[in-house]
């Protein structure tokens, strides 16, 4: 019970201030670190082959700038920027006979909006937005013991798909900003994009009979945010 009471007036304090309320005119700059995930495969079943994770988690990066366009709600609209490098996915089964390893980056830039809480330390939100992502898919493979690629007899290691594309993306996120000064705040945050991934293999996976990628991928992050905001406050 004592326990509880702690906890709870420890978030009393921290949800209450005297920190001055965002409003129409107020601007938050933020840089973000934190790690890269992704429920998408790289699907060469249209191939007769397999059907692998694009990547297995990696790191991120991002920043943004919002305006603040309206007090009561307060919504803001701005610009935001994340870069997610998944690490390699190793399989036996994504091409037969071969060990392979996939990964994937993408780069996405977004006109967003969000819809945030004024006041106090604890400010929680959700946010929403459009624009464009630019995806690399790297895959190498080499034949396993007791195979070899059909058209030379020999078991190198060959670059099967290494395509960028850019595509339409969209995407949402929900977080909680921690004000430790008037100015100055961390937060957290979970976010999805979604985009569709067009890429085609070289000529080696040509040459395999892989066909081109078309279809939709989803890249999910959950970033740490430092944080400046400043302009009209009251």
């Amino acid at each position: 019970m004592k326990k509880l009471i702690l906890v709870l007036s420890a978030m009393t304090l921290l949800s209450s201030g005297a920190w001055a309320d965002l409003q129409k005119g107020s601007q938050t700059l933020s840089v973000f670190l934190g790690g890269s995930g992704s429920n998408s495969t790289l699907d060469l079943s249209g191939s007769q082959q397999g059907n692998e994770p694009i990547g297995d988690g990696g790191g991120a990066v991002g920043a943004s700038y919002l305006y603040y366009v309206k007090s009561e709600p307060l919504i803001g609209v701005g610009l935001d920027f994340n870069a997610s490098r998944l690490s390699e996915d190793h399989s036996r089964n994504l091409i037969f006979g071969n060990d392979s390893n996939t990964y994937a980056n993408s780069d996405i830039l977004m006109l967003i909006g969000r819809l945030a809480f004024p006041s106090g330390k604890l400010r929680p939100y959700i946010q929403g937005g459009v624009g464009f992502d630019t995806t690399l898919i790297h895959m190498t493979s080499q034949p396993q013991v007791g195979h070899t690629w059909a058209d030379t007899g020999t078991i190198e290691t060959r670059t099967l798909f290494d395509d960028r594309s850019t595509t339409v993306a969209a995407g949402w996120a929900i977080g909680m900003d921690w004000y430790l000064t008037e100015r100055f705040l961390l937060g957290l945050e979970y976010r999805n994009s979604y985009f569709r991934a067009k890429q085609s293999p070289t000529a080696a996976g040509t040459a395999l009979g892989l066909y081109d990628v078309n279809e939709g991928w989803d890249i999910s992050n959950l970033f740490l945010r430092i944080g400046w905001t400043w302009g009209a406050s009251h």
